[in-house]
């Protein structure tokens, strides 16, 4: 999830997880509810495919409650709709930041892009879950949207199936968590046309006309690292994105078939229902 938007929803959000979460109890000793304050500082490209990289340092409010219906974690926003002990099928969001033209070579005298918000389901099939390691395999699909000053449209699809493989222990006061995440990702020419395709209008001699198709986007790795003693919280994460047999990798708006991301963070809880 883009880090501005899911900074503005968990606000949003905060005063309502706090009211559904009054009544909420202790499974296996894990919080339903904590509540915290933290900075991260990151590097992310505009979008997939550009030289142009972004660094936020951002304040965000730090959200857990997990719910019967919903749920707030460092992987976004959910709404549950079935869960057993080995599926979950849940309802998640995700976005990505606003692209200036004019800090991208490519992209020169081209329109600015809006931000996007994505919203479909996700099922969660959980292939092994022990107290030191644990399996997953994701599969969301999600439909985009554009959210300018005047209008909203509609942008498409996207799928990114991907493995989870999530390793915890202990080392002297800390509760250490490292996680993997490998899968590819597929979207349609609409998604796909919205970042790399050039109107005649846009042409140039160095930048040919250009339409997408719906197919193969690349895939991705991430690998985050979380640890916490007390009240305090640390992490830091990076992210391969490889589009180098995307179907849009032609495209005269794809600088770079590779793109590094990564952060790290800083959490302090006020207040957590297993942790004090």
């Amino acid at each position: 999830m883009s880090l501005r938007i899911k900074a503005v929803l968990s606000w949003f959000l905060f005063v309502g997880a706090v009211k559904a979460g009054e009544h909420s109890e202790l499974e296996d000793g894990v919080a339903l509810k904590e509540y915290g304050i933290g900075i991260l500082f990151s590097k992310v490209p505009d979008y997939r495919g550009t030289k142009h990289i972004n660094q936020f340092i951002l304040p965000f409010p730090y959200i857990i409650y997990r719910g019967k219906v919903l749920d707030v974690d460092d992987e976004g926003v959910k709404g549950i709709i079935y869960k057993s002990d080995n599926l979950e099928l849940d309802l998640g969001y995700a976005g990505t930041i606003p692209v200036l033209s004019k800090n991208i070579a490519a992209r020169e005298g081209m329109k600015d892009l809006d931000p996007t918000a994505q919203v479909g389901p996700q099922l969660k099939i959980l292939h092994l879950d022990r107290p030191n390691l644990k399996i997953e395999t994701r599969m969301p699909v999600r439909v985009v949207a554009s959210f300018g000053a005047k209008k909203i449209a509609y942008q498409g699809w996207v799928f990114d199936p991907y493995v989870l493989v999530e390793l915890k222990t202990k080392a002297r006061n800390f509760n250490l968590s490292w996680s993997h995440f490998f899968g590819p990702i597929f979207a349609d020419q609409d998604f796909h046309g919205y970042y790399y395709n050039v109107e005649a209008p846009d042409a140039t001699s160095t930048r040919p006309v250009y339409h997408a198709r719906t197919g193969y986007s690349g895939y991705k790795y991430t690998s985050s690292f979380n640890g916490w003693r007390g009240r305090w919280g640390y992490g830091a994460f990076f992210r391969y994105d490889s589009m180098r047999s995307a179907v849009f990798r032609d495209s005269p708006l794809v600088e770079t078939q590779v793109n590094l991301t990564g952060g790290i963070g800083l959490i302090y809880l006020f207040y957590s229902e297993s942790k004090f």
